[in-house]
């Protein structure tokens, strides 16, 4: 009998592994499209390339993923809501391979920036879609587990991209990217549908039948109270009787009244700011322009070294794991934010003084020393931890359409970010851009330490609960959500 029990608790476990890996492999392959193009740029640019390029063409191929990511994004939040999680991801891993077949086949720029921005919708795609999935269809236990591996994977994604990139042409790297979309693609097909999203569309057996195959017969409880809340919802829309004679007027008032909702825009507001701290601690910029980067810190000659930053990425990555399954999210996320700040004034003050003349040496150890410090911190923490946030802090009703708007502050920082990083450190040096960097992420931090919740080994409705600030009774949930029903972007 107690083997039998061992069994139906290991094999929950491994579907949930199976699902949430897919999920993890397709957010890991939008790092591996930044990392890409620092591979990509740098044969393009060498004399007697078969495409050349010129200098405004390289920092489009950079950052046109990060343009379009924020279409992807928008693209997403509609159909995670009108068609489910599933087939939505499977969408993003077919868009994709089409932007990688661009580049395979690419006989001008113009191919590769049409492939570029098909990697920008995709990216954008998978940003969103991960960090609900593993949400979604693992148990809160299980949850600070999966979400590390999507960093993981970014990581090992930018170590293979950075080190083949010596070794390979740009076009068989296409290739192998293309293989490993195609390979996450047949996981995806083999995935079930989030119940969450059945509960919502009243699909109850459905439901019932992807939780237990993800779950076990464990978390009963969880999957009552989800449909329980559900079923509330649509008893809600029949009293009200206002689905099929919503005016575009209403609509739009109810827009509003949902915006100022506690529920709905607090969560927002973290997320803006949790993100705008994990993107300005710039674990982008190691990704995309190290090359750059270990010039400026470090020294002329010392390139090779980024193979070393890129190892100590995946170490970090793996420690995240455990950091994240041990230590709770809100003390995690504001001692390395405050960690990283550090770090990035003490690059910047080490930089400023070789600038000036004060270091008699140029100390490459020391520098180097600080970019793996940073390295390391960024893959412990900075990396992973915006996105598990971002997958449980919502509620059920308000996680496409409150993901989607949230994420837009991502993307939209990302491609402010990459644009603007060359033109800072032409200007202002590293130490004046790191130290641009160390007071936003300051600013975030304040904020963050008096309004992050915890989020650790809770149900995503015991999260919800916190946003509103206490349970909520049956007459309190149908008040906060009768209005919420009539907009399909936002309705679950």
């Amino acid at each position: 009998m107690s083997r039998h029990k061992q069994q139906t608790r290991v094999s929950p476990f491994l579907k949930q592994c199976f699902v949430t890996f897919g999920a993890s492999v397709n957010m890991g392959g939008a790092t591996m499209v930044l990392a890409y193009s620092t591979g990509l740029v740098l044969q393009l640019r060498r004399p007697g390339s078969e495409i050349p390029v010129s200098i405004a063409e390289e920092s489009w191929i950079a950052a046109m993923p990060a343009v379009f990511s924020l279409l992807g994004s928008c693209l997403t939040a509609m159909g995670m809501s009108l068609i489910g999680r599933r087939y939505t991801q499977i969408a993003s891993i077919i868009v994709v391979i089409v932007g990688w077949l661009f580049i395979v086949f690419a006989k001008d720029i113009t191919v590769i920036l049409v492939g570029r921005f098909f990697h920008g919708i995709a990216m954008g795609a998978s940003m969103l879609l991960t960090p609900i999935i593993n949400a979604e269809y693992s148990s809160p236990k299980y949850r600070g587990t999966f979400m590390p591996v999507a960093s993981l994977l970014a990581s090992l994604n930018v170590l293979i991209s950075h080190s083949t990139a010596l070794y390979l042409s740009w076009r068989t790297n296409a290739i192998i990217c293309t293989a490993i979309a195609i390979a996450n693609l047949l996981i995806a097909v083999c995935s079930p549908e989030s119940p969450s999203w059945l509960a919502a569309r009243r699909r109850y057996d459905d439901c019932r039948h992807a939780f237990r195959w993800l779950r076990g017969d464990d978390e009963e409880e969880e999957l009552t109270n989800m449909i329980d809340a559900c079923e509330m919802l649509h008893k809600s829309k029949i009293e009200n009787g206002k689905a099929s004679n919503m005016t575009i007027g209403k609509k739009i008032a109810e827009f509003k009244t949902i915006m100022m909702k506690k529920e709905f825009y607090k969560p927002v507001l973290i997320m803006f700011h949790v993100y705008t701290a994990g993107l300005w601690a710039a674990s982008w910029i190691l990704s995309t322009f190290v090359f750059d980067l270990i010039p400026s810190v470090v020294g002329e000659g010392y390139n090779h070294h980024a193979l070393g930053l890129n190892i100590h990425r995946f170490v970090g990555g793996v420690v995240a794991i455990y950091f994240i399954t041990k230590i709770r999210r809100r003390v995690l996320f504001l001692v390395v934010s405050a960690l990283t700040v550090i770090i990035l004034l003490a690059t910047a003050a080490f930089t400023y003084a070789k600038s000036i003349g004060v270091l008699t040496s140029d100390l490459p150890a020391l520098g180097l020393f600080l970019l793996h410090l940073h390295t390391v911190v960024l893959a412990i923490c900075m990396m992973p931890l915006p996105f598990i946030i971002g997958g449980e802090i919502f509620p059920l009703r308000y996680k496409s359409f409150g993901s989607g708007v949230s994420s837009t502050f991502f993307f939209v920082g990302t491609a402010i970010l990459l644009k603007s990083f060359p033109f800072l450190l032409n200007s202002v040096g590293v130490h004046g851009t790191y130290t641009i960097y160390s007071c936003i992420i300051l600013y975030c931090l304040v904020i963050l330490y008096f309004y992050l919740p915890e989020t650790k080994d809770k149900t995503l409705q015991e999260i919800e609960e916190e946003m509103i600030g206490k349970p909520c009774s049956s007459d309190e949930m149908k008040s906060v959500q009768q209005t919420l029903l009539n907009e399909p972007v936002i309705n679950e």
